[in-house]
């Protein structure tokens, strides 16, 4: 396995096959939940072993500005959802 560490050792990205650039060599013993649970510097070196980082911190979604085409996407799901709706109660008053 090859891993790329950032400057405090916290694993950024791993290979189980081949190489990457600027990765390093690891053949210890991997957490259970390590390939499954990976994230981007959730796991760091420590000494010899991966373990997970204390300081990881999950990253912020940046929020983007809605385009026009979001806005024709919303206001058509409500509306599909107000038709949905006045359709159910026109078949429970049956």
């Amino acid at each position: 396995m090859r891993i790329v560490l950032d400057e405090q050792k916290a694993i950024v990205s791993y290979v189980l096959i081949g190489d990457v650039e600027g990765s390093v060599e690891y053949n210890g013993e991997l957490p259970d939940d390590f390939i499954t649970s990976f994230k981007p510097m959730l796991f760091k070196l420590q000494g010899d072993e991966i373990v997970r980082n204390p300081d990881y911190c999950e990253p912020e979604t940046p929020m983007r500005d809605l385009t026009e085409q979001d806005k024709i996407n919303a206001y058509q799901f409500k509306m599909n959802l107000d038709f949905k709706k006045q359709l159910e109660e026109m078949r429970h008053d049956e």
